[in-house]
């Protein structure tokens, strides 16, 4: 497949190609991505008189996966975090992508940081398909230590 690359919306110095690289268009280099405690990649953007952490997967998706919609989250298809390619991309709800995880079983912490709240999330997969909200939480920690403590209660009841 041939690489294209697109500019960055806000970030002029750079771009992203259609294979989920990431360069520096002045100097030609293409940056080195680090890797998140979740597994996806990230590049350090300066624009906007500082610099930004940026996921790989939404720079491609923002620049080659089509999004009529207008769905918030980018879903890896194969479930590798590390394939950024724009052809294993696509867009979902966060509901649809705790979906695609559970028919994957990548049901992962179950928690994860909402936005619109400012909060942590917990939520488990009691069965396939079916989500389960535990609760809110102001920290990733607490969030996490009640999903463990509901998925405990559960295999003590088997």
């Amino acid at each position: 497949m041939k690489e294209l690359w697109a500019g960055v919306a806000s970030y002029p110095r750079y771009a992203v190609s259609n294979l989920g690289r990431v360069k520096n268009i002045v100097t030609g280099r293409v940056l080195k991505a680090g890797t998140i405690k979740t597994g996806y990649l990230i590049v350090c953007l300066c624009g906007l008189g500082k610099p930004h952490t940026m996921r790989v997967n939404r720079l491609v998706a923002q620049a080659f996966v089509s999004n009529p919609l207008n769905l918030p989250e980018v879903n890896h298809k194969d479930t590798n975090k590390q394939n950024n390619a724009a052809l294993n991309l696509e867009w979902r709800t966060k509901l649809g992508n705790m979906q695609h995880a559970t028919q994957h079983e990548l049901q992962g912490d179950g928690v994860y940081f909402a936005k619109d709240r400012n909060k942590w999330v917990a939520a488990y997969a009691p069965a396939p398909q079916v989500w389960k909200h535990i609760g809110i939480y102001p920290t990733y920690e607490q969030a996490k230590a009640a999903r463990d403590a509901v998925i405990q209660s559960q295999q003590e009841r088997i």
